[in-house]
């Protein structure tokens, strides 16, 4: 991200229905193996 960039805020926007996270130890997994 550059410094002084605009983003727009979806969740201020009210546009988030539902946020999930995905655990450290999945972040470098493939897709097949994310949403099994």
């Amino acid at each position: 991200m550059k410094l002084g960039t605009q983003y727009p805020d979806f969740k201020k926007a009210g546009l988030i229905i539902k946020s999930d996270e995905l655990p450290e130890e999945m972040w470098l997994a493939s897709d097949k193996q994310q949403f099994k």
